[in-house]
């Protein structure tokens, strides 16, 4: 049931050429409407493996149904032919604009296609190998140039290192050299007076003895302008660093040793 052998033996023997094709249309006909089929007409493309032989087969029966439902004018080529144009794949599709723009006939234009085809065949093998090794080349050359541009900014920064590290010990044993401020100090020590108020070495106008004196006899220490010897006595003292002066480290910011004695250096 359903088969065309089915249909044709109810129609029986006397049935009419135009009669079967009906029934035939009827039962495996398409069902598109106009809608349908200019949509899938217009959309066209064609597919990754399709030769240009099936593609414009399959486009022109297509362009025949929309024809048979009203879409399309009889004879309507250039519609058949700028839709064959679109959708061909990219790379034909750019080989063929120029004979798109010359060629007016669709069957002559199907022709150049097809030799187009053929032409892409014969030439593929040849520029795959040739793009892969001049890729690869020049992958090779452009990693080649970048090592050779990280090793020379390293060794450039490597001899700066080395140069700041050899003037930093020289400024530093200079450093040690120089006296620091605490034997500086024990090596000029200042002169103090001792003033004692009252009896035994003093400053006082009278009596004698001891002191630092304008009259009178005696003898003191320190030869004065009067009649005897004063006791003004000179008696050096080294000044302690906590009450004079506390040096601040600028390396570590503590105080009590200079930045060359620094513990944390």
């Amino acid at each position: 049931m359903g088969t065309a052998g089915d249909i044709l033996r109810r129609l029986g023997p006397k049935a009419s050429v135009q009669k079967v094709i009906q029934k035939f249309e009827s039962t495996f006909g398409a069902v598109d409407t106009k809608e349908t089929i200019l949509r899938k007409f217009y959309a066209s493309q064609q597919l990754d493996r399709e030769s240009i032989a099936g593609y414009t087969s399959r486009v022109k029966e297509i362009y025949t149904q929309a024809i048979k439902l009203g879409g399309i004018q009889i004879g309507d080529e250039d519609s058949l032919k700028s839709v064959v144009y679109q959708g061909l794949k990219k790379e034909m599709k750019q080989r063929a604009a120029y004979k798109f723009d010359i060629i007016s006939d669709y069957d002559k234009f199907k022709i150049e296609l097809r030799k187009i085809e053929q032409e892409m065949k014969t030439e593929k093998p040849e520029q795959k190998k040739c793009n892969a090794a001049v890729n690869i080349d020049e992958r090779k050359q452009t990693d080649m140039e970048e090592v050779k541009s990280l090793l020379g900014k390293l060794n450039s920064r490597i001899d700066i290192l080395e140069k700041e590290r050899i003037q930093l010990k020289e400024e530093l044993r200079h450093n040690a050299q120089q006296p620091t401020y605490q034997q500086y100090a024990g090596q000029h020590q200042p002169l103090r007076y001792n003033f004692n108020q009252g009896g035994r070495n003093n400053f006082n106008r009278g009596g004698g003895g001891n002191n630092f004196n304008r009259g009178g006899g005696g003898r003191g220490d320190v030869p004065h302008r009067g009649q005897g010897r004063g006791n003004l006595r000179y008696q050096p003292r080294r000044p302690v660093a906590s009450r004079t002066f506390t040096p601040t480290c600028y390396r570590c910011n503590e105080k009590g040793h200079m930045h060359n004695e620094c513990p944390k250096v």
